[in-house]
């Protein structure tokens, strides 16, 4: 995972993040075969007065995450 762009304030954290790695299994139960695959995820954290995390969002770019899986294997 790297961190691509963060941004934050008194109560909020924006996290923008690469994730890379390969899909054993069945990710999102789409067969992986073990391909590489990478995708953008982005957090919002809304964080309470004292720091803590009081909410976490999370999206990820699931139509790459779809594309990659379902491309045609090389041979």
């Amino acid at each position: 995972m790297t961190t691509l762009r963060r941004y934050y304030g008194p109560d909020f954290v924006v996290d923008e993040s690469l994730w890379e790695g390969t899909a054993p299994g069945a990710p999102f139960g789409i067969r992986g075969h073990g391909r590489k695959l990478s995708f953008r995820l982005l957090h919002v954290f809304d964080m309470a007065p004292d720091g803590q995390i009081k909410r976490e969002n999370v999206w990820l770019d699931f139509a790459s995450i779809l594309q990659q899986l379902n491309a045609p294997q090389a041979a």
